[in-house]
């Protein structure tokens, strides 16, 4: 009986340990995810460790409206080589924010997808101090899960190294660089009437 106790109780401790599938310890912190309804400009998708089968590149997400203190609509934008240059894509989609369970005043985001007819979960696993960069969990509705590093288009070229070894230290599954000197990384424009 203690034998069997031993066992069951070693499984539940190494159970807790588990890792999440290549990426972040189940016990790491989510952070407030609405810091990143403040960034003004694109966000670029540097590297992300899922869906790193896809050939689309040069990703970026702009809020474009603030619909309410919970919505937010966002520009999405991606692009695709023909052979000589990136032709782009962009979808508009709706955020939505929700209160972490068991976390007051902590909210995710999540946001359904047309083209790819997928729903995305995010949470904020880490930010820099200047909210210029950031390194969300996504969990997609297709199952395939995984980090993302985003970084304000402004910092490209210098990106915040406590971002890149976060992401580098935590985000150990197989990643996509997305990012590259070929990419044009252009803000959104409303129409003007």
């Amino acid at each position: 009986m203690i034998f069997t106790f031993a066992i069951l109780f070693c499984m539940q401790a190494a159970a807790a340990n588990v890792l999440r599938p290549g990426n972040f310890l189940n016990d790491t912190p989510i952070l407030d995810i609405r810091s990143l309804t403040q960034v003004t400009g694109p966000l670029v998708v540097v590297n992300r460790t899922h869906h790193i089968e896809s050939e689309y590149r040069c990703l970026t997400a702009e809020m474009v409206q603030n619909l309410s203190v919970t919505q937010y609509a966002y520009e999405l934008r991606a692009g695709k080589y023909n052979g000589t240059s990136f032709v782009y894509g962009t979808e508009k989609v709706t955020v939505n924010l929700t209160e972490v369970k068991n976390r007051t005043g902590v909210y995710e985001a999540s946001y359904y997808s047309s083209k790819t007819n997928l729903t995305a979960n995010l949470t904020l696993e880490m930010k820099d101090t200047t909210n210029s960069c950031f390194v969300i969990w996504v969990r997609n509705s297709d199952y395939e899960s995984g980090c993302e590093l985003l970084v304000k288009d402004s910092q490209l070229e210098h990106i915040p190294q406590g971002c890149k070894d976060y992401y580098e230290e935590n985000c150990t599954a197989p990643s996509l660089q997305l990012h590259n000197s070929s990419c044009i990384y252009e803000p959104f424009t409303p129409l003007q009437c």
